[in-house]
């Protein structure tokens, strides 16, 4: 493999990663901060281990980072996402609903 393959590979990975409903649904709501596992999984209505797999896919591909908090872990946005899909963040930052749902999923009980 060239090196000049590897950034049209890195991409495709983004992309790929990206491109489920539900992998979507998570970046979303992750345009507007930190979230806690716990609180994805709860607003998406999907059982853990299947929103920790999505969160594995998009950890691989560079689009999330996580942060161990005693028994929490919490996921942001990383530069890579923010630099491939800006066009989506940019109107997901603006939504109104989307915001209001971060802002009552902010605590961990």
């Amino acid at each position: 493999m060239t090196t000049a393959t590897r950034p049209t590979e890195d991409l495709a990975s983004i992309y790929k990663a990206a491109s489920e409903p539900i992998r979507l649904r998570i970046l979303s709501m992750l345009t507007h901060g930190e979230l806690c596992v716990c609180h994805l999984h709860s607003a998406l209505d999907a059982p853990q281990p299947t929103v920790s797999r999505h969160l594995a896919i998009l950890r691989h591909a560079g689009l999330v980072r996580a942060r161990r908090e005693g028994s929490w872990v919490h996921y942001a946005l990383t530069d890579t996402a923010e630099q491939w899909l800006a066009p989506a963040l940019v109107e997901w930052r603006a939504d109104k609903a989307l915001r209001k749902a971060f802002c009552n999923a902010r605590s961990c009980s």
